[in-house]
């Protein structure tokens, strides 16, 4: 209604500049009231209720607030303002049209300067509210305030006498009645005209003339008025608005973190540094219900703050079958977020990189992470995986495989993993190596939260805490809360200013030590029962503090969760318990199943759970608010009854699946789980046991279907643990199979006590070979995997003498030549075409002796070498006689390597033998050694016809495939080999330092020491040849043992000599120092002839420099024993010059400076001219920049000594320029 604006009242208090703007301008306040009165004060709703507006509260209150801040910094100030002056004609306020800018209050003209105590002001001060807050400056509480220190002349508490009447004491004191009652007329139509908390706010400041006698609520500073006014201007639905009082309303707690502005800060520091790669998480530890989750969750809020994707999971105490399942649920999300949010061309090339960085293996982590087949969608379904080597192992690999590819194709990614306490130990691996893998990632931010209490005596999960205290990740312990942040989260919940919350909260916190879980509980206990209520006389909460004081509280929030659980009605207390035997949520889809099987409405009453605050309601599932609070429920039950009521469980749902839905894995799964809980004790009929194993027989099979193998053996071993105790005589069958799988599994996911109990028993008990065939072979593969070498070759000896089958005898014997005479004849005369078509025998026994052969050719790496050979040769007899297997391109790839080392005559079908072997590879059912059988054949074979470049590329593919299927030991192998190759084809030798030094701190527990010694050897060869002689005396190296170290591990290792020995000679022709050159006896094809070492990149590099310093040498000596060395020399060139027959490209270069070394020793000068000139082409060509630099060297030394200076300057020239490329910065 427009007759309710008085515009040139209100444009009367408006200066307007020349343009017409509005300008800011002082008034008093009772001006500014009436303004406001004019503008804002009534809208259509309060019109109508005769209710002060919101508008004008919002706007009085900034006021309040900042004329207290006048009187906090007059006090600040020593300058306290007089009390005669606290009126509302003193008071101005300087506004733009109604924007508040500043307000002040200004002295008395003639008034008194006494300034009164504290309480005389704050109850002025409450006068002038009452008039600011209600718009009505005629609300006058008695009494001249300008005297109003009249009305504080009552007695001190130190002052009354108590031995007299207080009544007498105080009745002269008092105010007349007609005060009284003239203030309780304001205060009523105070509450008529604002929300209850304004009015308690005033009469809280008008409580002040009591003095000692004021009620508990009265202000006493003016600090504390302006915290609550802050609380209001801030949160005015909590703490400025009334509370509804039908129906009573809830306690909530508010969605923020109390006293954790430190921690809180800590965790936005980490996320800070993601961005700088400086820090890749936060780990939180506490105790249980101390708030761990609510801080993580922060990381949520900074995640989408900087527009990334948060996910999270948490682990379970009790999960039984699926030890990946929460990490697999986050990854579960991340693939179906990113399948979501890419388009078709998007998807493509997810789809490309993770076809190259999963390889074969994809399905394996298919099994744990369903919507991976989301992101391949040109993959509508993946087979299972037989071809890994250790399963723990190649996941790791994998999930930090999906998750690389998927962090450079999305947003910024934060992972929360909750109460990793309870993980698995393949759960604590994986994080361990995604951890590491993310190492100076700008895109990945993982949380991890887990209670220290429970884990002080958990040694495996402490040195696990050890190991990942290595990658950047901060720590942060969470305390129990301090008093100040309980009576901050109680004064939210109540909806009451924090000083008058106080006295509550002192007694919550004495009785909960201040744990917010426990705090939680009780607050809603303590309302239930009645001790905090709503009063709706003051429409607040209230609550009887003497009452809560006194009562006996139990000593942690478990067990007043169980006392509140008894007092719910009977069967409420029983929908609690079957929830709780079903984990941590109860789905819907087993809702409907368990209200037939109990005859009750199971969903209802957990909705009514629900309401009561046990469980919350979800997309797919009731979850229980809190573990705490399941483990209360299940405590409700004895164990007998718990183990009973999950066997009953399981066997309802189980019988309702297989008979309505059997191929419903998911609810399959979760029926045997509940069956397992109960346990073998609570079922005493054989019939029904031999059904239970029977029935997690077959769930394990479907696990090992899904390539989850931990959850496999878990389901076999409850298989095992429901057989009868006569099982092998009266159920053979099924205990064969149940021991046998078990083994198996075991022995997949290297847990070796297990296949030592299984294969044990079945081996004891089986009555016939073929029954306990698999479990010898097993037994020996867990010997080699817990590095018993010679008593795993001990029992593969045994084992294939059962089979009867020769033990192995060493190269060199008559019966081994001769069986290499025969089988040479038999593949000379079988096409490539004819052994790649071979079928796949289905012979378990000779499937088993391939197996076993295989792994016998890995013994015999470490411990007899040159029984390789015969082992190999038996390999390809039995895959040509019988068909393949997986195994047989072991054999082709081996035999190829025995052949290359038996002469140049052989180099040819040697080179054939391992393209057979690496072309079976592409059969994936003959791909589980794909890392071993690269490593053979580029190792010992395929440089001899492939550019050396290419073969450490090929290496590094091995590495990645071994990686894939969880090939750890032929991974490093390959991985060695790349970077040694490296340095052999002259790739920078910065580059080639970097790769050693990484791969000897990884390698550390590398299962070949002399492995990692020799890469030792190779990385202080680049560390001298860039740095200098001088490097080796040093005990350590950038990080990494020295040679003195490294040589007392290594003395009596031959290969570790032959490696130590070649890089001397090296070291010697590049710093020209050959004093103590004593190789022609031992050199390096004496050596690899004698102990049937195959021929590889590194020795021919090693065999190249003899033939070079044995030539430098020939030239500083005479007679005898210059004849000597250029002997040894051409004894190198002829083989290099049968090398180079076989492979140009690598060996064409080192052959023309070995033949021109000759040709300059015969004196045939203008020919070495040429080949001189001939091989620093050749090794240009060829991308040999290191023998480039040689060569040219050497050219230098040739035109120097014929006195030709200018092109011996330009050699030498040429030679510096390109050891400087190469990175041998000290030899330049």
């Amino acid at each position: 209604d427009s007759s309710l604006w008085d515009d040139e009242l209100f444009n009367s208090h408006l200066d307007l500049d020349d343009d017409g703007e509005m300008q800011s301008k002082p008034l008093p306040l009772k001006e500014w009231i009436e303004v406001s009165k004019q503008k804002i004060m009534f809208n259509d709703k309060k019109i109508a209720t005769g209710k002060v507006s919101e508008e004008h509260i919002r706007s009085a209150l900034f006021v309040a607030l900042k004329l207290t801040e006048c009187f906090i910094k007059a006090e600040k100030d020593a300058n306290p303002i007089p009390l005669s002056s606290i009126t509302a004609e003193n008071v101005f306020v300087q506004s733009k049209a109604l924007h508040i800018e500043d307000v002040w209050i200004t002295g008395h003209m003639g008034g008194s300067s006494d300034t009164g105590g504290v309480l005389p002001r704050l109850f002025a001060l409450g006068i002038v509210f009452s008039q600011l807050l209600s718009g009505d400056e005629t609300l006058a509480f008695g009494g001249d305030v300008n005297k109003c220190d009249e009305f504080f002349d009552l007695p001190s508490m130190n002052s009354i006498d108590l031995s007299k009447s207080n009544g007498d004491q105080r009745k002269k004191n008092f105010r007349d009645p007609g005060y009284r009652d003239n203030h309780s007329r304001c205060i009523s139509k105070l509450e008529f005209l604002l929300p209850h908390s304004l009015c308690a706010l005033v009469k809280n400041l008008l409580g002040c003339s009591e003095g000692d006698f004021r009620s508990d609520d009265a202000f006493t500073s003016f600090k504390d008025v302006q915290m609550d006014l802050q609380l209001m201007l801030d949160d005015p639905s909590r703490f400025l608005d009334d509370i509804p009082t039908s129906p009573i309303p809830s306690l909530t707690i508010c969605n923020k973190l109390y006293g954790r502005e430190i921690e809180k800060e800590m965790v936005e520091d980490s996320y800070r540094k993601l961005a700088c790669g400086t820090c890749i998480g936060i780990i939180v530890s506490g105790r249980a219900g101390v708030g761990k989750s609510k801080l993580a969750m922060h990381v949520r809020e900074l995640t989408c703050k900087a527009n990334g994707i948060f996910f999270d999971a948490k682990y379970e105490q009790n999960n039984y079958v699926k030890p990946l399942t929460a990490i697999g649920s986050v990854f579960n999300s991340l693939c179906d977020w990113l399948a979501q949010n890419s388009d078709p061309p998007q998807l493509i090339s997810v789809c490309e990189a993770l076809d190259g960085a999963l390889g074969g293996q994809a399905s394996l982590l298919a099994a744990v992470v369903p919507n991976l087949l989301k992101l391949m969608p040109s993959h509508s379904s993946l087979e299972s995986s037989n071809s890994c080597i250790d399963v723990a192992m190649s996941l790791s690999f994998l999930f930090a495989e999906l998750l690389r590819v998927i962090s450079s194709l999305s947003k910024s990614i934060s992972l929360l993993l909750d109460d990793i306490q309870w993980a698995d130990s393949a759960s604590l691996l994986l994080i361990q190596n995604l951890l590491s893998s993310i190492e100076g990632s700008k895109s990945v931010f993982f949380t991890l939260c887990y209670r220290d209490d429970e884990v002080a005596d958990d040694i495996p999960f402490n040195n696990w805490l050890n190991t990942i205290a290595e990658c950047s990740i901060a720590k942060i312990k969470l305390q129990n809360m301090n008093h100040g942040a309980v009576n901050n989260l109680v004064s939210d919940m109540l909806h009451l200013s924090p000083r008058i919350t106080s006295p509550l909260s002192s007694a919550l916190h004495l009785k909960t030590r201040g744990n917010p879980l426990f705090l939680r509980q009780l607050i809603e206990s303590l309302r239930d029962q009645g001790h905090i209520y709503v009063n709706l006389r003051k429409r607040r909460w209230a609550w009887d503090q003497n009452e809560i004081m006194d009562m006996k509280i139990p000593d942690d929030a478990v067990d007043l969760l169980i006392s509140e659980m008894h007092r719910l009605p009977a069967d409420l207390q029983l929908s609690l318990k079957i929830s709780s035997c079903m984990g941590s949520s109860v789905k819907y889809s087993v809702i409907e199943i368990i209200s037939r099987d109990m005859a009750m409405d199971f969903k209802g009453l957990l909705r009514q759970i629900s309401d009561r605050g046990f469980l919350e309601i979800c997309v797919s599932s009731f979850r229980w608010i809190h573990d705490k609070v399941q483990q209360a429920a299940e405590e409700l039950m004895p164990e007998q009854e718990r183990l009973e009521l999950h066997m009953r469980l399981g066997l309802s749902i189980c019988s309702q699946i297989l008979e309505h839905d059997p191929d419903n894995n998911e609810l399959f799964f979760l029926a045997i789980n509940q069956i397992n809980r109960g346990g073998a004790g609570v079922i005493s009929d054989p019939r029904k046991r031999l059904t239970i194993a029977a029935l997690n027989l077959k769930a394990g099979r479907r696990a090992v279907a899904f390539s989850d193998f931990p959850a496999a053996l878990k389901l076999f071993e409850h298989g095992v643990s429901f057989l009868p105790s006569d099982s092998w005589a009266t159920d053979y069958d099924m205990s064969v199979n149940l021991y046998d799988a078990a083994a198996e599994t075991a022995c997949i996911t290297n847990n070796k006590n297990a296949v030592a109990f299984y294969s044990d028993q079945l081996i004891t008990h089986a009555k016939c070979l073929d029954d306990k065939r698999n479990c010898l072979y097993i037994a020996t593969k867990a010997l080699f995997q817990a590095n018993r070498l010679h008593d795993s070759m001990q029992s593969a000896f045994e084992v294939l003498q059962l089979f009867g089958e020769e033990i192995p005898q060493p190269m060199g014997s008559d019966k081994v030549n001769n069986e290499i005479r025969v089988m040479n004849e038999i593949l000379r005369n079988t096409s490539d075409e004819s052994i790649l078509n071979a079928k796949e025998t289905k012979n378990k026994k000779i499937v088993t002796l391939l197996k076993l052969y295989a792994e016998l050719a890995n013994i015999m790496r470490f411990i007899e070498p040159s029984l390789m050979g015969p082992v190999s040769l038996r390999m390809i007899c039995l895959s040509l006689k019988h068909g393949l297997t997986s195994a047989s391109p072991i054999g082709f790839a081996l035999y190829g390597g025995v052949r290359a080392a038996m002469g140049n005559e052989h180099l040819t079908e040697a080179c054939r033998l391992g393209r057979i072997a690496l072309k079976l590879l592409e059969n994936s059912n003959f791909s589980t050694h794909k890392s071993l059988v690269i490593c053979a054949v580029y190792f010992s074979v395929l440089w001899m016809s492939d550019p050396i470049q290419s073969i450490a590329e090929a290496h590094l593919l091995g590495h990645r495939a071994g990686m894939q299927s969880g090939d750890v030991m032929w991974s490093m192998f390959n991985e060695q080999a790349a970077y040694q190759t490296n340095y052999v084809a002259g790739m920078d030798l910065s580059t080639v330092r970097v790769q050693l030094r990484s791969f000897v701190l990884k390698g550390q527990n590398f299962r070949s020491v002399t492995g990692r010694n020799i890469a030792i050897l190779w990385y202080l060869q680049a560390v001298v040849l860039q740095d200098g002689k001088h490097r080796l005396n040093e005990e350590c190296v950038d990080g990494i043992p020295g040679l003195r170290e490294v040589d007392g591990a290594g003395k009596s290792e031959t290969m570790f000599l032959l490696i130590k020995q070649n890089l001397h000679v090296q070291r010697a022709f590049f710093f020209r120092q050959f004093d103590d050159m004593t190789f022609e006896t031992n050199n390096t094809s004496d050596v690899i002839s004698e102990k049937k070492h195959p021929l590889r990149p590194a020795l021919v590099m090693a065999i190249f420099f003899e033939g070079l310093v044995s030539f430098q040498l020939a030239r500083k000596t005479s007679n005898e024993t210059k004849k000597k060395w250029i002997g040894k020399g051409v004894s190198t060139l002829e083989k290099m010059r049968c090398w180079t027959n076989h492979c140009r490209w690598n060996c064409e270069n080192k052959m023309l400076l070995l033949d021109a070394e000759r040709m300059y020793l015969s004196g045939e000068l203008e020919q070495a001219e040429k080949l001189y000139a001939m091989s620093i082409r050749s090794a240009h060509d060829h991308k040999f920049i290191h023998e480039e630099a040689v060569a040219s060297e050497i050219a230098g030394d040739f035109f120097y000594e014929k006195m030709v200076p200018q092109k011996s300057l330009a050699f030498f020239k040429h030679s510096i320029e390109c050891y400087k490329k190469w990175g041998a910065l000290e030899v330049a």
